[in-house]
């Protein structure tokens, strides 16, 4: 079996998971690459945010789309009092709410001895291929993580995702040992930050994630194991991982409040979203 997801690169765009039905779907712009309830995402604010920070289109589009989806969750939480929908202060709230989430994982104190352990987890993932559009790749995963929902050990994990068809895509289900909250593999790879986050927000043995999205794909997780850490050495780990644990503790509320909020909000992509982001691409 191949091993290409063993080592998950950093990313710093949010995951953002497939969800059921969305409510119903707002009418699009010409110019506009999605949008999220009312809010529209025109390409030009894609094309800015890309020259801006270096990323590609369909990484400025998704980060737009988690800062929209993250705002909408401030402004319920009452992170603000007004009613301007501009996209600086929709970006500026969607800021707002890591520094928050930081604050409280700070707040919650050192790391706790579970957060120190190691996790034995198996994933199936749907990887991201050329030619295959996104929908039919969500579609598969959301078959999967169907599928697997009545597993009850990792083998049963992996004998059910391997038997979902996924005709034109590639899928690779597959063990990984050794995911600490440093993200870091125990051959020295280093897994990508939302995918160890999803890992330990699974509590116990058995536990299985939503669909969890990196650079690489569609995961669907599921946790076979928890090994807590040697006895003579958890105060180290305890003081060198709060850093790491402090952002993991972070990246899990991100991902549980973006999961919540796309259950609530309409998202709609425009069928014309691949062509303006590639115009935006080839854009001198």
């Amino acid at each position: 079996m191949t091993s290409r997801p063993r080592a998950l690169v950093v990313s710093t765009v949010l995951a953002v998971a497939c969800g059921h039905a969305a409510p119903p779907r707002q009418s699009l712009g010409g110019g506009d690459v999605a949008s999220v309830g009312a809010l529209p995402i025109p390409v030009s604010l894609v094309a800015e945010v890309a020259r801006r920070s270096g990323i590609s289109a369909r990484a400025a589009a998704d980060r737009l789309v988690a800062d929209a989806l993250a705002a909408t969750g401030a402004r319920a939480a009452g992170m603000d009092r007004t009613g301007d929908f501009s996209w600086p202060i929709t970006a500026a709230l969607a800021r707002r709410v890591p520094a928050r989430l930081m604050d409280q994982a700070l707040s919650q104190g050192p790391p706790s001895d579970g957060e120190l352990a190691t996790l034995t987890v198996v994933h199936a993932i749907v990887l991201r291929s050329p030619g295959v559009p996104e929908e039919r790749a969500l579609g598969i995963a959301g078959a999967i993580r169907q599928a697997v929902a009545s597993a009850r050990s990792g083998d049963e994990f992996e004998a059910l995702a391997n038997a979902v068809p996924h005709p034109g895509t590639q899928v690779v289900v597959q063990r990984i040992h050794g995911v600490g909250a440093d993200g870091k593999a125990p051959e020295g790879a280093e897994f990508d930050p939302v995918f160890v986050a999803a890992a330990f927000a699974l509590r116990s043995p058995g536990d299985t994630s939503w669909i969890v999205e990196t650079p690489f794909g569609w995961h669907t997780i599921y946790l076979v194991d928890r090994t807590l850490a040697d006895p003579a050495s958890i105060e180290r780990l305890r003081s060198d991982l709060a850093p790491a644990v402090a952002r993991m503790r972070v990246r899990i509320r991100t991902q549980a409040i973006l999961h919540a909020r796309k259950q609530r909000s309409s998202i709609d992509v425009s069928e014309a979203a691949e062509a303006l982001m590639a115009e935006v691409t080839t854009a001198p």
